[in-house]
């Protein structure tokens, strides 16, 4: 993903292409790169009499990734905005973790034992089986992505919603509890108070809620490619990008999620490459990138998504003229190997990556580079 470029935005070395050219099995995913208003269209259901108001207030969300959407494997990615006041109520997924990325600041989240405003870029990580309640007490609108390692309430949502222009039929109580039971949900009762019980605690090792600003996590700084044939004493050690970790075995305990975030400057590129153990989600906040994902190329726009399913070559270009906040969200983990053998801790000295260290690196990460010896584009990709 973007993120192991570090690895390289320079071509002085080229890994092996065997485990590329070997090509794993190919998913039947569907890459897909997802303008801001593309998707599934949703509004919800009233959980009673209609409205007098109509569709006008009953919240609109967007599937944008899923089984019918892009035939995916893993992921289940929703977006929507939360107005002033808008509440989503007490709930936890039980087959499922989700992250929370909020582009806007403003919102009171309370998850497991936690509980802050949510600042601008803020990441939520929810474990399995742990209470979350978001709700925007800010005076402006939230642009909201939600995102699962599995996939499953999606069942729930399609139940709870219906296609804009279809009648809004309302749910009853008995519908709820299907919808829910189906979508491996719970909602708080508050029927028995206004807040679930405490949240047991549990071992050391288990995945913990954490509520992340956008300087919060593990901060990282790529380790240069050391000059070709340079004396040792000569080298001029240079730091690439640096990064951030905010979600994985050891940010939060995840056990399915790891979650990046960095900034890339206009004329930055994230060259050719692909994972073979998991699903991978771009989020492109400002836009301004030409991206390509197996046959498809286009510009992103703002708060454009980019899925890439597993052994499928991407390259993202970032061809505007502002910086660009980049998520990057892996179904499972194993990336994170890699990144941080290629990178040091912000604040610690920086050794130069060697030409034989280079590509055992990127093998550590389940990904393969392509060898641009071989020409600029993989094979089958899609280019200008």
């Amino acid at each position: 993903m973007a993120f192991g470029v570090l690895l390289l935005r320079a071509q002085e070395y080229q890994a092996s292409q065997s485990d590329a050219e070997s090509m794993h099995s190919q998913s039947s995913a569907i890459p897909l790169i997802l303008q801001e208003n593309d998707g599934e269209h949703r509004v919800r259901r009233p959980a009673g009499a209609t409205p007098e108001a109509g569709t006008s207030s009953i919240p609109e969300f967007i599937l944008k990734i899923d089984k019918q959407n892009g035939n995916a494997d893993d992921f289940l990615v929703v977006t929507e905005i939360l107005g002033p006041a808008a509440i989503i109520p007490f709930h936890k997924h039980h087959n499922a973790e989700e992250v929370v990325i909020m582009e806007e600041g403003g919102a009171s989240v309370t998850v497991g034992d936690k509980q802050a405003v949510a600042g601008p870029h803020s990441v939520v990580f929810i474990p399995r089986d742990t209470w979350v309640s978001i709700g925007n007490t800010g005076k402006n609108p939230i642009h909201f992505y939600a995102l699962f390692s599995r996939q499953g309430f999606e069942n729930y949502l399609r139940a709870r919603s219906v296609r804009p222009g279809a009648p809004l039929a309302p749910l009853t109580p008995e519908e709820l509890r299907r919808a829910a039971d189906q979508g491996h949900a719970m909602y708080w009762d508050t029927s028995k108070g206004p807040y679930p019980p405490s949240e047991p605690t549990h071992s050391s090792t288990a995945p913990f809620p954490l509520i992340l600003q956008e300087a919060d996590g593990e901060h990282r700084v790529r380790r240069g490619l050391a000059p070709i044939a340079a004396p040792a004493q000569s080298i001029e050690v240079k730091k690439g990008p640096p990064f951030t970790i905010k979600v994985d075995g050891q940010n939060g305990n995840a056990q399915d999620f790891l979650v990046m975030t960095e900034i890339e400057s206009p004329g930055m590129t994230i060259p050719f490459h692909m994972h073979h153990n998991s699903e991978e989600i771009l989020i492109l906040e400002e836009g301004g990138a030409a991206v390509t994902v197996g046959n498809k190329r286009a510009v992103a726009g703002p708060r454009s998504i980019v899925f890439i399913p597993r052994e499928t070559w991407v390259s993202v270009e970032f061809t505007g003229t502002q910086p660009v906040h980049l998520y990057g969200l892996f179904s499972r983990q194993g990336f994170e190997q890699g990144l941080r053998a290629a990178s040091v801790l912000e604040g610690q000295p920086v050794t130069p990556i060697s030409a034989d260290e280079l590509p055992r690196l990127r093998a550590t990460g389940h990904a393969t580079y392509w060898d641009t010896s071989k020409g600029p584009y993989p094979p089958g990709v899609r280019h200008p």
